[in-house]
């Protein structure tokens, strides 16, 4: 599994591979966000992730204040993909 971006728009790879390192199956998947980090598990025949990925928006405090700041909107969501091998 892994993230490629050209320009703006970024995929999902995933590639399965033989012990003989020859490619068995691939798949790309659009919108669909990929933080090695976040330890994907193999369970129930699909490989599953939590996304961090979430929005930002600018939000103004009170009407008294005139300073704004930048906050994440959003919940991370569960991922999964079908595991073939």
């Amino acid at each position: 599994l892994w993230n490629e971006t050209k320009g703006k728009k970024t995929v999902l790879k995933y590639q399965v591979v033989d012990s003989n390192g020859k490619v068995v199956y691939k798949k790309t998947y659009k919108n669909t966000p990929f933080d090695p980090g976040s330890q994907p598990i193999l369970t129930n025949g699909y490989i599953q992730w939590v996304s961090g990925q979430r929005g930002t928006k600018v939000v103004k405090t009170f009407w008294y204040s005139y300073t704004t700041y930048t906050d994440t909107v959003g919940k991370p969501k569960t991922v999964r993909i079908p595991a073939k091998y």
